[in-house]
């Protein structure tokens, strides 16, 4: 088992998803395995090296193995994945022409660290032949499918019920609120209206990591027609959850 030093390079999205399973995240990591130098094994020319290499995805540090995105339940649970190992980088200090590597297997684990805690690593074997050569970094690519527990959409309302054009302020503050914190990549609430010749608002709202509310405004850009009160529609979507409010515009 070859130890790594660092992982450079790391880079993680989270996107929102609609997957086999009930997966409704997909995570991608990608990343470069760095091999730490001290213990490096050199393979003489014509021999086969067959080492291994474990990485733990959403490591950050490489002398806690314990460290890493959990996959526990909180607040995702793995459901499947994929990875790819590739541009392996080795260095020979031999005069030989024939040097190379090749990956034999990769394959992905949920490894238990506690009841608490479940991490997803990547464990490759890699093939390595030449004088004096040695395997010094390795790329990976992940594609993780997992549950995320989502909190929901439980309430839209808006400071002022009514909006005039011919005011000083001619909007009113809205706010959407969660059943819960938003997770690390937001919650996105989609807006509408069925008065947009009149109303303008975002198409969406985010609520931020760790928040259970957003706000926006709803701004009356045209002086509505006629003498009378003209009735609009907001509605916010996430998930199940649809909720209408009534704005009186003048």
């Amino acid at each position: 088992m070859l130890p790594i030093s660092e992982i450079a390079s790391r880079q993680r999205l989270e996107v929102f998803a609609d997957g086999p399973g009930g997966a409704n995240r997909l995570f991608i990591y990608t990343g470069i395995a760095v091999i730490d130098p001290k213990s490096m094994m050199w393979f003489l020319e014509n021999k086969l090296g067959h080492e291994t290499v474990d990485i733990i995805l959403g490591q950050g540090s490489t002398t806690d193995p314990t460290k890493g995105d959990n996959f526990s339940g909180a607040p995702q649970i793995f459901i499947n994945g994929t990875v790819s190992v590739g541009l392996a980088a080795v260095t020979d200090q031999g005069d030989s022409d024939n040097v190379g590597w090749a990956t034999d297997w990769t394959k992905l684990d949920l490894v238990v660290v506690d009841s608490q805690t479940k991490l997803l690593r990547i464990r490759v074997n890699i093939t390595v032949q030449g004088e004096q050569t040695a395997l010094l970094r390795i790329s990976y690519t992940a594609f993780i499918a997992a549950w995320d527990s989502m909190p929901d959409l439980v309430s839209l309302a808006f400071e002022d019920q009514r909006i005039v054009f011919d005011s000083n302020k001619p909007w009113s503050k809205g706010t959407v609120t969660l059943s819960g914190p938003a997770p690390s990549s937001g919650v996105p609430v989609q807006l509408s209206t069925d008065r947009p010749d009149l109303l303008m608002i975002p198409a969406t709202v985010t609520v931020a990591n760790g928040a259970t509310q957003a706000n926006f405004n709803a701004l009356l850009s045209v002086k509505p027609g006629g003498t009378g009160v003209v009735k609009a529609q907001v509605a916010a979507e996430f998930g199940k959850g649809r909720y209408v409010a009534i704005l009186d515009l003048l």
